[in-house]
Order: C-alpha cells, then structure tokens, then sequence
C-alpha cells in the first residue's frame, strides 16, 4: 500500500475518533462520562502512533495530498493536507497530554459527588 493514502487514511481516522463523543451523543441521546472520553482520546493516541511510526520508518520529508469534494456539479471543495515531521510528531504528543490531563482530572474528582 502506498504511505501517503497510508498516512492520510489513518490521520483521518484519529480525527474522526475525536469527534465521536461530539457527533454520537446528540443523535443516540448517549451521555458523555468521563470515562467515554478519556477512553477516546486514549484510541485516538494509539491509532496516531501508527501513522508516526510509519512517516518516520519511511524517511520522508513531507508528504502533500490533494483531495476535491464535490457535492453538487457546481461546488468544488479543494482541501490539501501537508504533513511533515513537526505535524505527525504533533498529534500523538497533544493526544498523550490531554490523555494524562483526563486520568489525572478524573482520579483527583473521583470524590465529588456531581462528577
């Protein structure tokens, strides 16, 4: 398979993970618990180690993808998406800190009683 589609489609998925607790709530009429999103974004920084570990394994600078959505004949969205070192290195470090920020909230509100 190719690493950029690699790449993209696993950078993708990570994003989609984050907005699960955003977009499913209102349409199952689910409750977020702290729990549920800690355990989000606990997915979501072990699915954004793979496509890290593969951008570094594969030595490459920077890898540019160029997407156009198209909804309607007359509406083009054009989207690119550059990611090199600084922004694949960035999603797991941001994940992993928000992960610890989580377990560290939730264990330090585990008395209170409207938590």
């Amino acid at each position: 398979m190719e690493t950029p589609l690699l790449l993209n489609t696993l950078t993708t998925l990570t994003l989609l993970t984050l907005l699960t607790p955003i977009i499913l709530p209102p349409l199952l009429n689910l409750k977020n618990s702290p729990m549920s999103i800690t355990k989000t974004i606990k997915t979501a920084f072990l699915i954004s180690l793979i496509p890290t570990t593969i951008f570094i394994h594969s030595g490459a600078e920077s890898i540019a993808t160029h997407w156009e959505w198209q909804f309607i004949p007359n509406f083009k969205i054009p989207i690119s998406l550059k990611m090199d070192m600084y922004s694949m290195m960035f999603f797991p470090i941001a994940l992993f800190v928000t992960w610890s920020i989580l377990e560290f909230a939730t264990w330090y509100m585990a008395s209170e009683p409207f938590f």
